[in-house]
């Protein structure tokens, strides 16, 4: 409404302010509120203002081993998360940004701009398959498989990758460096892979 959208998007003025506290929302809805008008009008400009690659950025190499991640909780954390950067293409060795919320609109930012990588998909097509096992049915019935199909084949709808093939999930193996690859090709621009990816 109207109202909801002076109070997140602008500095609202006292008749704005009670209007919204005369609806009774619960505490979630108005912290859900805040958080928007806190996101627009601080969050989002102080992120935007950043340069990837050169203020913030991702520092997982493409030829991260997988088995060093997972036995390091702390790096980790880094290795999936945007890190601040101490100039062009330097990401900082330990440093991490102190606001969670910016350390998420960064994030959201540099995959954006870097797109996912051959550990990201590592990761991504992992749980995809734990699902896939945990659901029932035939396999082009469940969710995830589903979901996984859909993306290869949006993206092969694309004349340069008509002739790239992706094993279907329940035959693919993450830790296979060709299949790996293969899926990386394919997917490396596709948005909808990128989002579930952040998002889950």
């Amino acid at each position: 409404t109207p109202a909801i959208l002076a109070y997140i998007g602008a500095a609202p003025d006292a008749c704005v302010s009670a209007k919204v506290k005369s609806w009774a929302l619960s505490p979630e809805s108005v912290q859900i509120l805040n958080l928007c008008r806190q996101w627009l009008m601080t969050l989002l400009c102080h992120c935007l203002s950043k340069r990837s690659r050169i203020d913030y950025g991702l520092v997982v190499p493409m030829d991260t081993k997988r088995e060093d991640v997972a036995a390091k909780v702390p790096a980790a954390t880094r290795q999936v998360m945007a890190v601040p950067f101490m100039g062009k293409d330097r990401p900082s060795e330990a440093a991490e940004f102190a606001s969670p919320d910016v350390t998420i609109g960064l994030t959201f930012l540099a995959y954006e701009h870097e797109g996912l990588r051959p550990f990201n998909f590592y990761l991504l097509a992992s749980v995809l398959l734990e699902e896939y096992q945990q659901e029932s049915g035939p396999p082009s019935t469940r969710d995830s498989w589903q979901r996984f199909q859909a993306w290869i084949d949006d993206e092969r709808l694309l004349p340069e990758k008509r002739r790239l093939e992706v094993l279907p999930l329940e035959l693919f193996q993450p830790s296979d460096d060709k299949q790996l690859e293969e899926l990386t090709n394919v997917l490396e621009k596709s948005r909808n892979a990128r989002m579930h990816y952040l998002r889950h």
